[in-house]
C-alpha cells in the first residue's frame, strides 16, 4: 500500500488566525502535509544556510498554522503525528500570532515561506548596530538588542543583559551605532 501524501503547494485559507506549531526534529513535511490535507493553511519559513545545499527551517522546530478557532477542525492539530504541542493558554484558547508578525515573515521570506534561491552572502552586522529580531524564538518578545560580534554567518547580541547567539534569527538593523 503506497502512501499518499498532501500537495506541498502552500493553498490560502480564508479568515482565521495564525498560530504556532511545534513539530519533532524532522518531522516538517509529515505535520505540514496532515495539516494541508486537514485544510490548514501552513507557514514554514526556510532558508538557504551558507555553504549548505538543502534548506533549513528558519524557526527552528517552530511553524505556523492558520484556522478559525471559533471552528471545531483545529483540536485535532495536537494530535497529528509528529506534533509536539500547539500554543495555547489551556485546550480551550490557543494563542495566536500577531498578523504584523506574520506579515514581517512573509516579507522576508515570501509568501510560499521558501528562499530557495540563496542570495548573495551575507555581510557582517555592524558591531555596535542596535538590531531588532523579526524572526527567530525571542521575536516579538525581546527588545532591541545591541551587536557584540558578527561574521556575516552568526551574530551574538546582546539582549538583557545576555549574549545570544542569532545563527537561526532575522535581525532588523535599527540603528547603527
Amino acid at each position: 500500500m503506497s502512501k499518499v501524501w498532501a500537495d506541498l503547494a502552500p493553498r490560502p485559507v480564508p479568515g482565521g488566525r495564525w498560530y504556532c506549531v511545534e513539530f519533532e526534529p524532522g518531522r516538517d513535511l509529515l505535520v505540514i502535509n496532515q495539516l494541508r490535507a486537514g485544510g490548514f493553511e501552513v507557514f514554514l519559513p526556510k532558508y538557504l544556510p551558507p555553504g549548505r545545499d538543502v534548506l533549513a527551517p528558519a524557526l527552528g522546530r517552530y511553524l505556523l498554522v492558520r484556522f478559525d478557532a471559533t471552528a471545531p477542525e483545529w483540536r485535532a492539530i495536537p494530535g497529528l503525528l509528529g506534533v509536539v504541542r500547539l500554543f495555547s493558554f489551556d485546550a480551550e484558547r490557543p494563542i495566536a500570532i500577531p498578523d504584523d508578525q506574520v506579515a514581517r515573515l512573509r516579507r522576508l521570506f515570501g509568501d510560499d515561506g521558501e528562499a530557495t534561491r540563496p542570495g548573495p552572502p551575507a555581510a557582517p552586522l555592524p558591531v555596535g548596530a542596535r538590531v531588532r529580531m523579526v524572526a527567530g524564538v525571542l521575536a516579538g518578545v525581546a527588545s532591541l538588542g545591541v551587536v557584540i560580534s558578527s561574521d556575516g554567518v552568526d551574530a551574538r547580541v546582546l539582549l538583557g543583559g545576555v549574549p545570544w547567539t542569532m545563527a537561526q534569527a532575522a535581525l532588523e538593523v535599527v540603528e547603527v551605532g
